[in-house]
């Protein structure tokens, strides 16, 4: 199995996830301006939601790559008490007649143990690390 992950974060708590779900798979977590440009199976993307806004940039970025490339895309988020991030891969998947993950990770950081909360990243607690590392094995091969 091929993965690639790609993210998009203001605060530091995405980008996190995504370097957590990359080491799990083997692979280097990238932001939004890397593109895709070979064969995956799995497409981990996500971002946060702004001011209970759909996140832009990941949709630009899944309307710019090349979707033949890419088996199926594995959504995850972080938010607060909202996961229109997830549900907007999920309409654009569907929208696009692409493989969507039947399970998807959203990291609700108000409740999740996040000790910091502020916009320079945050501290994760053990449990939530291995919530991170356990979904993304149901994903390896």
């Amino acid at each position: 199995m091929t993965y690639a992950v790609r993210y998009q974060s203001q605060g530091g708590k995405t980008k996190k996830v995504a370097q957590i779900l990359a080491q799990t798979l083997g692979v280097e977590a990238y932001d939004l301006d890397t593109p895709i440009t070979e064969q995956v199976d799995y497409l981990f993307i996500g971002g946060g939601l702004y001011i209970k806004r759909y996140n832009q940039p990941i949709k630009d970025y899944l309307e710019g790559t090349d979707l033949s490339l890419i088996g199926e895309i594995v959504p995850f988020a972080t938010c607060n008490e909202f996961s229109n991030v997830i549900k907007q891969i999920r309409n654009f998947c569907k929208n696009n007649n692409i493989k969507c993950a039947n399970e998807d990770l959203c990291i609700k950081w108000v409740l999740e143990g996040m000790f910091d909360i502020g916009f320079k990243g945050a501290e994760f607690t053990p449990e939530l690390e291995n919530r991170i590392k356990e979904f993304a094995g149901k994903f390896l091969a």
